[in-house]
């Protein structure tokens, strides 16, 4: 039987690390890095994010311990940027 791979989710602010979170389900990674959709709605389109499907083929392609890029929100004056990343852990 196959172990189930294990995920973190990397969160930088301003290109600085900001919170690190191991040992998730792909799934429930990208939970985490999914904006809530009012934050979709409400920013002026700023979010983007990575669909699901590519994630989970990206994701495979990807080494692991080399972070993907998932969800980003572009800068805008005066306010921070926000970086999502999903590492495979195992």
């Amino acid at each position: 039987m196959s172990e189930t791979p294990l995920y973190t989710v990397i969160i930088r602010l301003d290109n600085m690390m900001e919170r690190v979170i191991e040992n998730l389900t792909l799934y429930e990674a990208y939970q985490v890095v999914k904006p809530a959709p009012v934050d979709l709605y409400q920013q002026e389109d700023r979010w983007h994010v990575m669909m699901y499907t590519a994630v989970t083929q990206r994701i495979g392609e990807t080494p692991i311990g080399e972070p993907l890029l998932v969800a980003w929100e572009g800068k805008a004056d005066n306010m921070t940027s926000v970086s999502k990343y999903i590492m495979r852990a195992s």
